[in-house]
């Protein structure tokens, strides 16, 4: 998701683990996008029981004072989680597919 040409805003991703009535959220720390290019360069780790149906939410948001608004979100079941380097498509509110996208390194582990 671009801004609007000659203008920057801040922005930050959310990223939220749903297992049951439970849910981890964390995000980033806001950064300036002055080229539609952010990079955020975080990690997030988590650790939970394993279960059928755990969802993961990523939201990237831009940071407004008072409304902090939702630009485009990817959600994914984590069973469905591949590892390494993968493009994550974002989504608007709406649903639809946003021209953004999420460059992730996914690596996990499956406790005993």
């Amino acid at each position: 998701p671009h801004a609007e040409e000659g203008k920057s805003r801040s922005l930050y991703v959310v990223a939220k683990l749903f297992k049951g009535a439970e849910k981890l959220e964390w995000k980033t720390k806001s950064i300036k996008d002055h080229d539609a290019d952010p990079m955020f360069l975080s990690t997030v780790e988590w650790d939970w029981e394993d279960d059928d149906l755990v969802f993961l939410r990523v939201e990237l948001k831009e940071d407004v004072w008072g409304r902090d608004q939702e630009v485009a979100s990817y959600t994914l079941l984590v069973d469905r989680l591949a590892t390494g380097l993968r493009f994550w498509p974002l989504f608007d509110k709406t649903g639809m597919p946003s021209v953004g996208r999420l460059l992730v390194d996914v690596d996990f582990k499956v406790g005993a």
